[in-house]
């Protein structure tokens, strides 16, 4: 009877092990020493049992993989080493803890690079370490690192939160943003943008600019919405010309996210400020797009070339916010929306500076497009005098506009191959080359995607969903014969 209850005592044993270790052979070894070590009440645990082999480690190996474990990430030997204020000569202490598995380390020397040997041998030993001496080692690795590689801002940063030093982090935190939204990373730059605002109370003019940073990156993202509520938020209730700037650019990502009354109301204010306004009803905006285009037929698409700084700066601010509204309000409004762009062409025209007469043009060919195919030749003129002024081969985004422009023209006008074949050359030029343009690359994705609809091309089909919804490549995999 003894027997037995010893054997199911050691299975119920074998088995908590088992359970507890995840199958890795040095946290078997662990819980087994623990097992065997005389507490036969204990109930096995291991980050007790790692932490047992932790207080046996001599007091020197103890702290330096307490350091190791805090830093949280591979960290430089040289930065462990000065976090525990140990001298460094000989490398006392590292041999043991990787001899012991408790660490990995990159190569022999102060530079190598070394971490935890496992993410629980990490969370065990930094979660024993007490609030001050933690504090402590987060500030001498924040000093250490950012006296060496100053480069490392979110690192830094991370060390001085821990640390308790918050306006230090603050500000690190801040240069991480720059740093990562100058490498397009912009989803990460809005996190850590988020972060410094989380983190402390900014003055009036310091909040504004973190804001309106948090709400570019956003936009760079492709999170429109997000961003229109952050540019709104940085404007407030004042009525001075940054505030202006910033309800015109929430209002076309607000229209294309969905929200599109939210963005009618905020375009609408934003044209009156410049004299503007949108037209009250359908029929108004019949009325005025058939008049404008009765002007545009009698002057033609004549100008005089102008460069940039002769034009009054007011002349350009109306030019830009109609080509925002043409493009927030021709998917979801197209008559308000062709009213805008014709407007837009015409004050494009009279101000003569060409990279906006490039744009409105190429716009312009998908407007007509969408005329029918009897406006083709018309279309063909619009895109090859757009395509004459974007002659600077610097500018790949008037470049990407006109083969996008192209793309929509193409669709418009029955011609799937074409509406794919330029939708293509488009997206790779704004992906490769215009940082931001994630409205302008969903559009040449979305058009392609369609015109392999039309063109019943279901693999090419199933192979560009799968890579918009993230899914790994679909293979072709061969119909079963039917019997």
């Amino acid at each position: 009877m003894q027997r037995n209850c010893s054997d199911t005592f050691g299975r119920t044993r074998q088995k908590r092990i088992a359970r507890e270790s995840g199958g890795l052979p040095f946290f078997i070894y662990e819980l087994a020493r623990q097992a065997q070590s005389g507490l036969e009440g204990r109930t096995l645990d291991l980050p007790d049992a790692l932490w047992m082999r932790t207080e046996k480690l001599p007091v020197s190996s103890r702290r330096l993989l307490e350091a190791i474990a805090l830093a949280g990430q591979p960290v430089a030997l040289k930065h462990v080493y000065r976090a525990t204020e140990i001298d460094p000569t000989g490398l006392p202490g590292i041999e043991e803890l990787r001899i012991g598995n408790l660490i990995r380390r990159s190569c022999p020397g102060l530079d190598a690079t070394v971490e935890s040997f496992h993410d629980r041998i990490r969370e065990t030993v930094g979660a024993r370490v007490g609030g001050e001496e933690r504090r402590g080692y987060h500030r001498a690795l924040a000093r250490s690192v950012e006296s060496e590689c100053g480069d490392d801002f979110e690192l830094v940063a991370n060390h001085y939160l821990g640390a308790g030093e918050v306006d230090r982090a603050a500000t690190f935190l801040e240069k991480a943003a720059v740093q990562v939204s100058a490498a397009l990373a912009f989803d990460r730059a809005a996190r850590l943008y988020r972060q410094v605002l989380e983190l402390q109370h900014f003055d009036a003019p310091d909040e504004r600019r973190l804001r309106r940073e948090l709400a570019e990156a956003l936009g760079k993202a492709g999170r429109g919405a997000s961003a229109a509520i952050e540019y709104l938020t940085a404007a407030g209730d004042r009525d001075d010309e940054e505030a202006f700037r910033l309800r015109e650019r929430a209002a076309y990502p607000f229209c294309v996210s969905g929200l599109i009354d939210e963005g009618r109301q905020i375009f609408g204010s934003v044209l009156q400020h410049l004299g503007l306004k949108l037209p009250s009803s359908r029929r108004a905006a019949l009325i005025g797009l058939l008049l404008r285009r009765l002007w545009l037929t009698i002057r033609g698409l004549r100008f005089r070339r102008t460069e940039e700084r002769r034009v009054p700066r007011k002349e350009l601010d109306r030019i830009d916010l109609l080509w925002s509204v043409t493009g927030g309000l021709t998917m979801i409004d197209p008559i308000p929306g062709a009213q805008c762009q014709v407007q837009h062409l015409l004050l494009s025209l009279r101000s003569g500076e060409p990279s906006r007469i490039t744009r409105a043009m190429a716009w312009e060919a998908t407007h007509a497009s969408m005329l029918g195919t009897a406006y083709k030749a018309r279309v063909a003129r619009l895109l090859a005098e757009a395509s004459a002024l974007a002659d600077d081969p610097g500018e790949p985004y008037a470049r990407g506009l006109i083969k996008l422009s192209g793309c929509v023209a193409a669709f418009f006008l029955a011609d799937p191959p074409r509406c794919r074949e330029l939708g293509d050359e488009a997206a790779a030029i704004f992906r490769d080359h215009c940082a931001g343009a994630a409205r302008e690359l969903d559009q040449c994705n979305a058009f392609a995607y369609w015109a392999c609809y039309y063109l019943r091309d279901l693999p090419e089909l199933a192979r560009r969903q799968a890579g918009f919804l993230g899914w790994p490549e679909i293979e072709e995999r061969a119909c079963p014969s039917r019997s």
